[in-house]
Formats: C-alpha cells, structure tokens, sequence
C-alpha cells in the first residue's frame, strides 16, 4: 500500500512539474538518443577482430582483446556474438558477398568494354 501512494505521489509531482515547465520535462522512457541498430554494433565488433586478427593472427587474438579494441563491455560482446569463430564467420560471410560483387562489377564491365569494342569496329574501318 505504502509503494502504491509513493508511486501516486511521484507521478501527481511529475504531472504537476510538467504542467509547470509548460511541457518542457522529458518523459520518462523517452530517450533523447536514439538506439543505434544491432547492425551498428555487430559491425564496430568485427571491424575492431579484422583488424586484430591481420595484426596478431586470429588464434592469437582473444575475445578480451576485440572487447578492448571494440569499446564493448564482454556481455555485450557475447550478446551480438557467441564466440570468436561466429565473429570469423561473420567476417568470412562479409568479405565473399564484397568479392562476389568486385567479381561481378569486373564481369560487366568486360563484357560492357568487349560490346564497346564490337560496336566501335564498324566505325573505325570507314
């Protein structure tokens, strides 16, 4: 009974606070920042391992140096990654789909320079 009134009372204070500053007062659950996607995370965490990994080698390099190198406290390093072969993973995962576009990019663009080369023949020869 005694926390509900202290509830009541905290709330009745905060209605007639914000009524006071004419709105002014931020509401509680509200935060002023807004929460940077998981994808943000997970991306600053490999990013920091790639590069430990080129400078130490991956058996090398501990989950305690990406937290350091990452700026992450260890549970939340766990919580975005089970362990150290799911950020390799992730890394592997990344750099395939960058090197299937490179690929592809260089495909296209031979293929575009040989159509180039096919349609100037006719005009070089007049």
């Amino acid at each position: 009974m005694l926390n509900e009134n202290k509830s009541i009372i905290c709330k009745d204070r905060r209605r007639w606070l914000t009524t006071i500053c004419g709105g002014l007062l931020p509401q509680a659950g509200n935060e002023t920042e807004k929460k940077e996607p998981k994808s943000v995370h997970r991306e600053k965490i490999a990013s920091s391992a790639s590069v430990l990994f080129m400078d130490k080698g991956i058996a090398a390099t501990s989950m305690d140096d990406i937290e350091k190198a990452a700026g992450y406290s260890k549970a939340t390093l766990y919580v975005h990654f089970k362990n150290k072969e799911e950020i390799v993973v992730s890394l592997r995962k990344s750099q395939t789909i960058l090197l299937v576009g490179l690929v592809g990019e260089m495909i296209y663009l031979k293929s575009v320079a040989d159509y180039k080369q096919v349609v100037k023949k006719p005009l070089l020869k007049k």
